[in-house]
């Protein structure tokens, strides 16, 4: 198997821990016998296509509500409905070219390889009554959206992906990687989260906290 592993997601930010955790997961796979090579696809203007699509999703779906009752709708779902009425239908047009554009170039991407890693999330887990990061590594988060764009940006590509468990950063919290593959490609997704759980046996310890 021929693995690309992330290079930096077009230079997006991640906690020191969260790259150090995943990282190591690289040996794990190279022991499985798969050959290992940094390379990623081209996530250029996704952030601004991907949130575009959103926003006008969540128009659709929730501005005759917050019209309606707007106390049964929280401040992020109102932000999304505003940045949908400030698009345009041309904006709109853009941001489904851009995705079309992914799929195709996702789909030569995995010609060369079979998966691709990254890592699951760039922060490491927060508390609870934090509704979302602000920052990440230091560098301020401009949207809610934001902090978790290593998720979204792999939602872009139509690709199955799987998240498994990598490891634990130095105060015990977990970390996760994801294996993304071929579009349409879930099974062989399935069997090679199944032999790095094998492998690693992560999921089965339990953080000390």
């Amino acid at each position: 198997m021929r693995i690309a592993w992330f290079t930096g997601l077009g230079g997006i930010p991640f906690e020191p821990e969260i790259l150090r955790v995943v990282n190591a997961g690289r040996q794990t796979f190279i022991d499985l016998g798969c050959i290992v090579e940094e390379d990623e696809p081209d996530f250029t203007g996704v952030a601004d296509a991907f949130k575009t699509i959103r926003h006008t999703a969540y128009h659709a779906n929730y501005a005759k509500l917050a019209r309606e009752n707007p106390t049964l709708v929280k401040e992020t779902i109102r932000w999304e409905i505003a940045e949908a009425e400030r698009n345009s239908g041309a904006d709109v047009g853009r941001a489904l070219a851009r995705q079309a554009k992914m799929y195709l170039d996702t789909a030569r991407f995995f010609e060369k390889y079979d998966y691709f890693v990254l890592p699951v999330t760039q922060v490491e887990p927060f508390d609870v009554k934090t509704e979302y990061p602000t920052s990440v590594a230091g560098v301020p988060m401009a949207a809610y959206l934001d902090w978790m764009r290593s998720c979204w940006y792999v939602t872009f590509t139509a690709c199955p992906a799987i998240s498994v468990p990598a490891g634990f950063t130095a105060s015990g919290l977990p970390v996760g990687l994801q294996i993304v593959g071929r579009h349409r490609g879930d099974w062989s997704v399935l069997q090679m989260a199944h032999a790095f759980e094998q492998a690693t046996h992560y999921g089965a310890r339990k953080p000390v906290l």
